[in-house]
């Protein structure tokens, strides 16, 4: 009885092993899913927005929604990118083909004054135009 229930017990130690060691029993391995960029034509900007989709994916597709759904959200997202992308582009171009305006601030702002104890610069003229400070040192009441 004892050499029968060393036998069984080396047999099972041995074909336990392979087991393991093959995965013989395991689950077959799902496939992560794929980027929602793979089947797109614009790729994320940038890393960190890349990395922020793969996670969203993640937690969509926990919560039960479909790829389908995910690619979806996708359009959208990426469609904004295009249009800051476009808009970018208009911005560049247009500050090639307008020149610089080169305007005297210290005019404008009212700058010179002999009471704003600031070189003639006050950060208060820098802020607000000159016929509202106008307007708001007026005395109220009758």
């Amino acid at each position: 009885m004892l050499t029968t229930f060393a036998v069984a017990f080396i047999f099972g130690s041995v074909v336990g092993t392979m087991a393991r060691t093959q995965h013989w029993f395991a689950p077959e391995p799902s496939a992560p899913p794929a980027f929602p960029w793979a089947t797109h034509e614009l790729d994320p900007p940038t890393i960190k927005s890349a990395l922020q989709w793969i996670g969203l994916q993640k937690a969509l597709l926990e919560r039960g929604y479909t790829t389908n759904e995910i690619n979806d959200l996708y359009d959208i997202q990426s469609a904004e990118w295009q249009r800051l992308a476009d808009q970018r582009k208009d911005q560049a171009i247009q500050q090639d083909f307008l020149p610089p305006i080169d305007i005297d601030l210290t005019k404008i702002l009212g700058a010179g004054n002999e009471h704003d104890g600031n070189d003639g610069f006050s950060p208060y003229s820098q802020e607000v135009p000159y016929f509202i400070r106008e307007q708001n040192q007026q005395p109220k009441g009758p």
